[in-house]
């Protein structure tokens, strides 16, 4: 019989996934600031979870985006964990995104979700505008974007 063995990136907490470092004992509907959240696990059940999240976070932070990142596998986090599932109806599943604007949390989507608003991006802008209801990226996420360079 063969040992089972754990990958680094299954296993063991990076120091980027720390708790500590991470969690925000205050409730989400606390603060009136607005952001977008990001709900990932530092032990995702499979290699997908994990690349899943990589792009997902690399989606925003590509773009200059500010995340907060909640680890729902972080007991600091269990209550704000819960109270995100309760907005998404989507319990256990990993990542999921959010955005709180003046203490209203709303539910994005999961990484399909942001996988497609992704892809969306690149469709061309005479497409856009004769769909306008085509959600892209950026229209999503417009308010976090940071300005143009002069």
């Amino acid at each position: 019989m063969w040992p089972i063995i754990y990958s680094h990136e299954n296993f063991f907490m990076s120091e980027q996934d720390e708790c500590s470092t991470k969690a925000d004992d205050e409730s989400l509907s606390s603060s009136s600031s607005s952001s977008v959240i990001l709900l990932y696990t530092s032990m995702p059940a499979n290699s997908v979870v994990g690349g899943n999240q990589r792009f997902v976070r690399q989606a925003f932070l590509g773009r200059n985006i500010k995340l907060q990142e909640i680890d729902g596998m972080c007991p600091e986090s269990k209550e704000t964990r819960d109270e995100l599932f309760g907005v998404s109806n989507l319990r256990g599943k990993y990542p999921q995104v959010f955005v709180k604007v003046r203490g209203e949390t709303t539910f994005v989507g999961d990484f399909e979700k942001i996988n497609e608003l992704n892809d969306c991006e690149t469709l061309p802008p005479e497409i856009l505008q004769a769909h306008p209801h085509i959600e892209t990226f950026s229209k999503v996420f417009e308010r976090f974007l940071p300005p143009p360079p002069p």
